[in-house]
């Protein structure tokens, strides 16, 4: 995998470790102490909910509850926060890649609003399904069309997947179960048949 340039922050780096918020994730409220100015300049949602002049308590607390969140989704995306890289074990995987995790990340970044993010898992997701010839399992693509919105890339990315990969014998040879659910994947590309 290439390394990736991380993009300019518009604040000097100097000033992008100053003060510490904790965010909470999770209904157990998993304790996640990052610096606000980097979570700020990344993040509209952050900066929303920690910027002073909007008035929200988060800003006067340093503190931002996320329970939805998953706690290792969201040290994923920490990773990628501070780093720039999705380069982990857990995601890419040796044997298969772990299409839910980066599902699930995709789902956070989109979110919190972190474009840069969820592209970064959109290229990881199109090269790891060029190197390995393989396309998300019947149990990623459900989670993805039950957690990700309707029109979001990386549910395009899949469905061109899908389509390149050629669905039909995909689905055929397949070892897990796909049922009825892979009607919704190939619908939009059974004119082209």
């Amino acid at each position: 995998m290439s390394p990736r340039r991380s993009p300019k922050p518009d604040v000097p780096i100097r000033q992008l470790f100053k003060t510490m918020v904790h965010i909470t994730i999770g209904p157990s409220k998993i304790v996640f102490p990052l610096h606000r100015e980097i979570l700020c300049t990344s993040s509209p949602f952050f900066f929303a909910a920690l910027n002073p002049t909007n008035g929200f308590l988060e800003s006067t607390t340093s503190t931002v509850h996320l329970p939805e969140a998953r706690p290792p989704i969201f040290e994923y995306f920490v990773q990628w926060l501070y780093t720039r890289s999705l380069s982990h074990e857990d995601l890419d995987g040796q044997e298969r890649p772990a299409f839910f995790r980066l599902i699930g990340l995709y789902a956070l970044a989109d979110l919190l609003g972190v474009s840069a993010c969820k592209n970064d898992i959109c290229d990881l997701v199109g090269q790891l399904a060029e190197e390995r010839n393989c396309v998300p399992s019947p149990d990623d693509t459900r989670v993805l069309w039950g957690e990700i919105r309707e029109g979001a890339p990386l549910r395009t990315l899949v469905l061109d997947l899908f389509s390149f990969k050629k669905t039909d014998h995909l689905i055929e040879t397949h070892e897990d179960s796909w049922g009825g659910q892979h009607q919704a994947v190939r619908g939009p590309y059974d004119r082209w048949g």
